[in-house]
């Protein structure tokens, strides 16, 4: 997942990173790029679940959890 920072009060890139990991499952593997306006977020569930369940709950934990913020790009 790629994010961007769409409003000028919104937590900065560290912050929204941070709370976007915490509401994974602790069996997701992940790893991060971090500027202060985006984000890169590659996750991997070892429990299984396929991409479209990983992309799903991102989307809505970055909905939820870090305002001021949205995907990049329309996934293909």
């Amino acid at each position: 997942m790629h994010a961007v920072r769409v409003a000028a009060d919104a937590a900065p890139g560290e912050i929204a990173v941070i709370r976007l990991i915490g509401t994974l499952p602790a069996d997701w593997v992940c790893g991060q790029r971090v500027e202060e306006d985006r984000i890169w977020l590659r996750v991997h569930s070892a429990g299984g679940a396929g991409t479209d369940v990983v992309h799903e709950r991102l989307t809505a934990a970055l909905r939820e959890g870090s305002p001021g913020w949205r995907e990049a790009t329309p996934r293909l």
